[in-house]
C-alpha cells in the first residue's frame, strides 16, 4: 500500500496525516532537557538542534539497510517467512537459522523437523540503530561453531 501526498513518515517510522502536529521521540526527549539545562538556546535553536539529530539517525537507518544488504550477500542469508512472520534464513555451520525481522529478532532452527527448534539469544548492550542488532546476530549465527561458547544455546 503506498501513501499519497496527504500523508508523511515522521522519523520514528510512522506515517501520519500531512497536516498532523505530531512530536517525535528526540523531539519529545530533547527538548525539556533543553529547556531546562540549556541557557540563551531560542525555539528555533531547538527546533534546529532536533531536526540535525533526526536527520543523522535517518541517515543511520539508511546505512544500517545497506549493511544488512552487505552481510546478506557475505554469509548466503536471504528473505524467508515462517509461520507468517517475515525474516531471514540464515546459513551456519552446525545448521541453518530463521531470524524474525521484527520484534525481539527471535531465532529458530530452520529445519521444521527439529525438536527444540527455538533458541534464546539475548544481546548484550546497546545494538546501534536501525538493522544493526539484526546484522549482528546475522554474522553470529553465520559463524554458530566460533560462537557457541559465548552463546550457549547453540551448542550442538
Amino acid at each position: 500500500m503506498g501513501y499519497s501526498g496527504n500523508y508523511r513518515k515522521t522519523p520514528d517510522g510512522f506515517f501520519v496525516p500531512a497536516t498532523a502536529n505530531v512530536q517525535n521521540d528526540c523531539a519529545v526527549g530533547l527538548l525539556p532537557l533543553l529547556t531546562r539545562y540549556a541557557e540563551g538556546i531560542t525555539d528555533a535553536d531547538k527546533t534546529a538542534i532536533v531536526g540535525v539529530i533526526n536527520y543523522e539517525f535517518s541517515e543511520g537507518e539508511k546505512l544500517s539497510e545497506e549493511l544488512l544488504k552487505e552481510a546478506c550477500q557475505l554469509t548466503g542469508t536471504t528473505i524467508g517467512v515462517r509461520d507468517g512472520k517475515k525474516g531471514f534464513v540464515v546459513p551456519g555451520k552446525m545448521r541453518t537459522y530463521f531470524v524474525e525481522e521484527e520484534g525481539n529478532m527471535k531465532v529458530w532452527n530452520n529445519d521444521p523437523k527439529a525438536s527444540n527448534s527455538y533458541f534464546c539469544i539475548v544481546n548484550k548492550g546497546d545494538m546501534g540503530i536501525g538493522k544493526d542488532a539484526l546484522v549482528a546476530r546475522i554474522f553470529a549465527l553465520h559463524n554458530d561453531e566460533m560462537m557457541a561458547s559465548q552463546i550457549h544455546t547453540l551448542k550442538k
